[in-house]
């Protein structure tokens, strides 16, 4: 019942804020009523309706038979306490009871008044309808085809004709019956506040539809709307609530309907608004519908594999049966039966043939030995029972396993025993350590889901884990008997078969794996016996398993469903019968996908079946095989498509680190590390790069460091794993030794082969390389699945000169005309160069350009250092000029062709001088005129005293006016008054600054 009403409700929440959010203002208000009884109905519906899931069967190979010993049981009486009957759930009832029924008298009250008021008053029939006039002074309203006016009002024709068509509207549609079933609704539901709120709107729409109506019969709308505004006068409302089954005209929010009545609708938003309903009912249908698991029919194939792989039991287990049957039947009062020994003795009678079972004595084990305990429903003992107990002469306590001394149970209380079993103690079964006449056991709630709720789960994992520990001792030895194997094999089976679905579900529990085959003995053909190269083909022939690989990182591996934490378990079910050797030879592995699969899916894949084995894996796009030794294709943009790193670590040949742009160490990583984990940061990527002549060790300390603290690592070698060189004359040196494409192709499928595809080739070749050797090289490159990297060498700048010595160098950077150069000062020669290293003519440096008129004072102090700068490198170009009234000023000369920038006003110009004549362009190569460039913008205007009170007030700031505190509102009016006025603020401890306005000067005390 709980998860039908939270499906109902979730269902019904949706539906309603999809109306709100979509519909409601809207005017297709006949598609928004059916909307919202569809959206009730279909509430009620979905969440009892049944998607049903066909799964694949499990199919065990040998014959189930159920276990059984002898057990004398001893019943003991134990007194039962009859549970309260003021428990959570009656009460709850009861009160869910008080509400219907009151809900029921409100509904059924409501009806006969409605019954009385039609059956006591004037009625008067018109068209389809009947007009009840009521003696006292109501609102109009209806119920179904009756209309309630006020007798006199009527008489003297002082209804307007627009209430009547409203109310007419009301009747004509039956709008009363949606009012009914909401209320049935609500009588059920009466608890549910979403049924409430279903109702107003349901109500609402009501009179959208009746307003519609009346709008559409010519009414005018101002005229219409101060007729609503007349009935929704407070008088209007006092007896509304009186008539809860009936349709009023001042129903709801009356600026609501004003608001719709302006509002249109398009057709196309009518049908796209349909059209939003089919996903959401999807969703709702597949979200809240009950899900049901069916395993499939299939053709019964069980009893073929009982009789194929029934091979029976071996002649060492016959012996072992009957010799431990001849003691219990000889002696099986003194017979020591160890722990798991029954049942060993009935898996070894289950796999005997049906003429081995014949031969043999049957076990005489008729009552199950293991219980079915996840069923046991717990048993809570009274305080009486309880306080019982502690008689250590009457009782021996375990709890939880554990066996205790009666006074630790004073350390519990009653409700603290989940469940508990006991028996009396037959005198000649007493011992002298527990000599008391009754023997219990006690479960704390923890105990309890050990002991019994997962006690057959805790058992066959216990199992399992020593079967499988048994394969890989089998597997490495030399496989010649495998009986036990076949034997815990049948013990796992027979736990398996216990599980219901919901608990392989729960706990997720898989199925032993099969049991590994026998080698055959090889014989020679001289002594006439079968040669085991006559029968390998058996063995050895191809197999293959099917990966299906689905959403949210799950997998359909040969019909059993996995994830990426159970993919290699699932994987080692399978073809156990032959080893990892014969697989690599023989299983190919195919997987399909809806998806597009990736590289790294593939990697994923690849990575987990090593120890497994494979021969070949098969995918839509690619072909990894073992014996031409090639690996999956590289993962493009790896790190690119990762999240940011949150440490990028660079190690290079040298075994030098760089952290994040700083030299670093072992240390000072793993100091970093912790900062970071300690911040939280654990889980984020840490990005380490290496060249392919960096060590391992360091490689793997640095990596180690990370994995410690729990980041996540991403590391490659991000050096190229071929140099290719392509000169002049189309000769290559690859990796500095000369070659030819034969021998580079055969190098780069060498590379391929050792999984080093996806690798960068670096091709450099000079501008004078022939275009068609170029691409050959890459055409190879790339048809081997590397990544190329080709430029011309003729283009790459050269490096910059060496670092002087200092002692030798007496300069350092200089800036001229905006741009910075270097200098080296070298036995009386200076040499310069630019920001590249380039060496560069200080002589071919270009002057700046002449100082614009409007430039302002801070442009002219940088242009003038610029010019300054200029002169006092290139003193050999500057002279002395007179002018026309005598003045002297400096001269630059200016090249024939030169060009460079400047920046003016915050904007970036580019100039070129030709011939003494310069010429300014913009960022988009436009020529512009200097004297035509905007000046520079003004400096914001200051603050206004209005406007920082107006600030001071909406930082929740404290006014006074002369000593006196006003309001917020009061100090924006005085300022508004009276700008002139003086401010002065404060700031306190409490961050609400004071603000104190007055007339006259106010002077600010120095500290």
């Amino acid at each position: 019942m709980e998860t039908y009403l939270f499906k109902f409700s979730g269902c019904l929440l949706v539906f309603w804020l999809v109306y709100v959010l979509f519909l409601e203002r809207q005017t297709m208000h006949r598609f928004k009523r059916f909307y919202l009884l569809g959206a009730v109905v279909l509430a009620l519906i979905i969440p009892v309706l049944t998607i049903t899931h066909y799964i694949e069967p499990i199919v065990t190979d040998f014959e189930v038979a159920p276990l059984f010993i002898p057990i004398e049981p001893v019943f003991t009486e134990i007194p039962l306490e009859q549970a309260p009957f003021w428990n959570l759930e009656n009460i709850l009832w009861i009160l869910y009871g008080l509400g219907f029924l009151l809900f029921s008298i409100r509904f059924t009250v409501n009806l006969f008044k409605m019954y009385k008021r039609i059956s006591n008053n004037e009625t008067i029939i018109k068209r389809s309808f009947v007009y009840v006039l009521l003696e006292e002074y109501r609102i109009p309203h209806s119920f179904f085809k009756y209309i309630f006016f006020n007798k006199l009002k009527y008489k003297e024709h002082n209804i307007p004709k627009e209430v009547m068509l409203h109310e007419e509207t009301h009747a004509k549609q039956l709008h009363s019956l949606d009012v009914l079933v909401i209320e049935l609704l609500q009588i059920i539901f009466w608890f549910n506040p979403l049924i409430y709120i279903l109702k107003y709107h349901i109500k609402l729409n009501h009179e959208f539809l009746a307003d519609q109506a009346v709008l559409n019969q010519g009414s005018d709308a101002k005229t219409y709307q101060n007729i609503l505004l007349q009935f929704s006068s407070p008088d209007s409302y006092r007896d509304t609530d009186e008539y809860q089954l009936s349709s009023a005209i001042n129903y709801s929010s009356i600026k609501k309907r004003f608001t719709v009545m302006k509002t249109q609708t398009s057709k196309t938003r009518i049908w796209v608004s349909g059209l939003l309903l089919l996903p959401i009912i999807a969703i709702l249908f597949y979200s809240f519908a009950e899900k049901e698991y069916v395993e499939k029919e299939t053709v019964d194939i069980s009893q073929l594999q009982i009789t194929s792989t029934n091979e029976g039991a071996t002649e060492a287990m016959m012996t072992e049966y009957n010799d431990w049957m001849k003691k219990l039947n000889t002696n099986s009062s003194n017979l020591f039966i160890a722990v798991g020994k029954i049942e060993r003795i009935v898996a070894i009678y289950d796999l005997m043939s049906e003429e081995q079972r014949n031969s043999v004595d049957k076990h005489p084990f008729l009552q199950e030995i293991t219980p079915d305990l996840y069923h046991v429903k717990p048993s809570i003992p009274s305080t009486a029972q309880f306080e019982s107990w502690k008689n250590e002469k009457e009782f021996a306590i375990w709890l939880d396993g554990k066996h205790i001394s009666n006074t630790e149970l004073n350390n519990f209380k009653a409700n603290d025993i989940a469940h508990y079993i006991g028996s009396s103690v037959h005198s000649n079964a007493k011992s002298k350590k527990f000599p008391q006449p009754f023997q219990f056991s006690l479960y704390t709630k923890d105990g309890f889901n050990k002991f019994y709720k997962e006690a057959y789960v805790n058992d066959y994992r216990a199992l399992t884990k020593t079967y499988s520990n048994e394969i890989d001792t089998y597997l490495n030895g030399p496989q010649t008997d495998n009986s036990e194997l076949r034997i815990l094999k049948a013990q796992a089976d027979k736990l398996y078969n216990q599980f219901t679905k919901e608990e392989l579900e729960k706990h997720n529990i898989l199925p032993a794996p099969p049991v590994p085959s026998k080698k055959e003995p090889s014989y020679s053909k001289s002594k006439g016996g079968p040669n085991f190269e006559d029968t390998k083909d058996i063995y050895n022939s191809a197999r293959s398993i099917e990966l299906k690989i689905l959403n949210n990182n799950s997998y359909l591996i040969d019909g059993i469903k996995a994830t990426k934490n159970t993919f290699v378990n699932v994987f080692n079910q399978l073809h156990q019968d032959i080893t990892t050797e014969v697989r690599n030879n023989i299983m190919n592995i195919h997987v399909t996908s809806a998806k597009e699969i990736s590289n790294k899916e593939v990697w994923f894949i690849y990575n987990s079946l090593q120890d497994y084995g494979f021969y070949r894996i098969v995918t839509p796009n690619q072909e990894i095989n073992r014996a031409k030794g090639n690996t999956p294709f590289a993962i493009e943009s790896s790190f690119l498509a990762q999240e940011k790193p949150i440490m990028l670590i660079l190690i290079n040949r040298h075994d030098e680190l760089l952290v994040d742009d700083e030299l670093g160490t072992l240390e000072s990583i793993d100091k970093k590390l912790k900062k970071l984990a300690k911040a939280g940061k654990s889980g984020q990527i840490v990005s380490i790069r290496y060249d392919r002549e960096t060590s391992k060790e360091m490689i793997s300390n640095v990596e180690e460091l990370v994995k410690v603290h729990k980041f996540k690592l991403v590391s490659f070698n991000i050096s190229p794993i071929m140099s290719i060189l392509i000169n002049r004359k189309d000769q290559l040196l690859v990796d500095d030794e000369l070659s030819t494409l034969k021998s580079m192709e055969n190098k780069l499928k060498k590379l391929a082969k050792q999984g080093e595809s996806g690798r960068q080739v670096i091709i450099k070749h000079d501008k004078e390389t022939s275009k068609d050797m170029i691409s050959k090289v890459e055409e190879l490159v790339k048809a081997n699945k590397f990544k190329v990297a080709s430029f011309d060498m003729s283009k790459i700048p050269p490096p910059p000169p060496p670092t002087p010595s200092p002692k030798k160098t007496k300069g350092g950077p200089i800036e001229i005309n905006g741009a910075t150069y270097y200098f080296k000062q070298q036995n009386g020669k200076t040499t310069y160069y630019n920001q590249y290293g380039k060496e560069v003519d200080i002589n071919k440096i270009p002057p700046p350009p002449p100082i614009p008129n409007d430039a302002t004072p801070e442009q002219k102090a940088k242009m003038k250092k610029a010019t300054d700068a200029y002169m006092k490198a290139n003193s050999d170009k500057v002279g002395k000029a007179e002018g026309e009234n005598g003045e002297v000023f400096d001269v630059i000369e200016i090249p024939e062709d030169l060009q460079g920038s400047i920046n003016i006003n915050g904007e970036t110009f580019y100039y070129t001088t030709s011939n003494g004549k310069t010429t300014y362009f913009n960022r988009y190569g436009k020529e512009v005129k200097m004297d035509n460039l905007p000046p520079p913008a003004p400096a914001p205007a200051p603050e206004s005293t209005l406007d920082f009170v107006i600030r001071m007030a909406k930082g929740n700031a404290k006014f006074f006016n002369e000593g006196k505190l006003i309001s917020s509102d009061e100090a924006i009016a005085l300022l508004k008054k009276n700008p002139k006025l003086n401010i002065n603020a404060k700031k306190t401890k409490t961050r609400q600054p004071l603000v104190y306005i007055s007339k006259k000067p106010i002077v600010i005390e120095k500290n």
